[in-house]
């Protein structure tokens, strides 16, 4: 569900509502304010971080998850 929301993020710029409404619609239950929360903790708040960046960050991490530092 974290790589859905995240990539419903990149790929559309959806706020955190459409994306909750998004995945209610495939079944999955989730609260606006938990995909707020997530967003708020793991996507870049400036523009000068790009999406590579976001990306190296996955990778690198110990976690898997983009959120966690390793």
């Amino acid at each position: 569900m974290v790589v859905r929301i995240e990539r419903l993020r990149r790929d559309r710029k959806w706020p955190a509502r459409r994306i909750a409404l998004e995945l209610t619609a495939e079944g999955v239950a989730v609260s606006v304010r938990t995909v707020g929360r997530h967003l708020a903790l793991c996507l870049p708040t400036t523009p000068s971080m790009q999406v590579e960046d976001v990306q190296a960050q996955e990778t690198s991490s110990a976690h898997g998850d983009g959120c966690h530092p390793p």
